[in-house]
């Protein structure tokens, strides 16, 4: 039954295309709802729109939808958004399908017969129920979200993205982080949850010292002995040398995406230390005093009487 609507009512939008509005009966100070159009472009116009019907009967959605858009564009008649709305709603496509529709019925107005109208309201609310919804977060803000190539909002959104069931590529990507993609594919009405990790991009770093075999820390960790290699995340990042005889290098970097960083760095030497502060020195001065403390005792203890030495004195009155 629909089916059959839907063929007369083609039939009927191919002869408003081929006779053009029918002569105002109205004063001319009325304005019409849609101007004269040239002979030619009515008969171009209806030409491609038999050509569409004649695709959509065969069930070539696609095709006939090509037709009825070129028909429009040549004459603004908002009777073919009708067929391009269907159209679009059996190549699956729910959201252009929807607001084709939409607009149908707000250019149309009272203008549309009651039959058509509920044709389209019915068409709608199938649309609509099939709807899915995809809940997207990132782990970072202001992150483009986009489905398909097709911006949708910046993290974080605010509420689900409605699609139509369908198959998609759903991306988030941000300046200085490394892009995510992922494949999804969406059912009549369902509802899915996706949550995007986003990681900084990383640079490579090359640190080389003169002299070679200074030992690195980056960020408080060991990075291994100079010459040597590493990608980072980029920002921020605090380098630190250090080899014996030289004096510590600190340095902090900043990575930028997309741009290595290479560094040759000369480390300087220590001053010398002053003779009366090295080790050495002070280790033999040492022991010549304990060896000179070691001898004066034990020629002490040699010109010592024995018994004085050994403590054995007589006590008291004792002979």
């Amino acid at each position: 039954m629909l089916r059959r609507r839907t063929r007369a009512a083609l039939l009927t939008c191919a002869l408003v295309l081929c006779c053009g509005r029918a002569r105002a009966q109205t004063p001319p100070s009325q304005p019409t709802s849609q101007p004269e159009l040239p002979e030619g472009i009515r008969k171009r116009a209806a030409a491609l729109f038999r050509n569409g019907s004649a695709l959509f009967n065969a069930h070539s959605f696609k095709p006939a939808r090509a037709e009825f858009q070129k028909a429009y564009d040549l004459t603004k008649a908002w009777q073919v958004l009708f067929y391009i709305g269907i159209c679009l709603s059996r190549e699956h496509k729910h959201l252009k399908a929807i607001a084709t529709l939409e607009k149908y019925l707000a250019a149309g107005g009272k203008r549309i017969a009651a039959q058509k109208r509920v044709q389209a309201q019915f068409e709608l609310k199938l649309l609509r129920g099939q709807l899915a919804r995809a809940v997207i977060s990132v782990n970072v803000a202001g992150a483009e979200v986009r489905v398909d190539g097709r911006l949708v909002g910046r993290s974080p959104l605010g509420k689900p993205v409605v699609l139509g069931p369908d198959e998609y590529e759903i991306s988030a990507s941000k300046p200085g982080y490394q892009t995510q993609a992922r494949k999804l594919e969406l059912k009549p009405s369902q509802s899915m949850k996706l949550a995007f990790t986003l990681e900084k991009k990383r640079t490579l770093l090359s640190v080389a010292s003169v002299p070679a075999g200074a030992s690195a820390r980056i960020d408080g960790k060991s990075a291994g002995t100079t010459p040597l290699k590493t990608h980072l995340p980029v920002g921020d990042h605090d380098l630190e040398l250090r080899l014996d005889g030289y004096k510590p290098y600190q340095r902090r970097l900043t990575l930028e995406p997309d741009a290595p960083l290479p560094l040759l760095l000369q480390l300087d030497k220590l001053p010398p230390t002053p003779w009366y502060k090295r080790w050495w020195l002070w280790t033999a001065v040492g022991a010549v005093v304990v060896g000179a403390v070691v001898t004066a005792v034990a020629l002490s203890l040699a010109a010592c009487p024995q018994d004085l030495c050994t403590g054995n004195l007589p006590l008291g009155g004792a002979k």
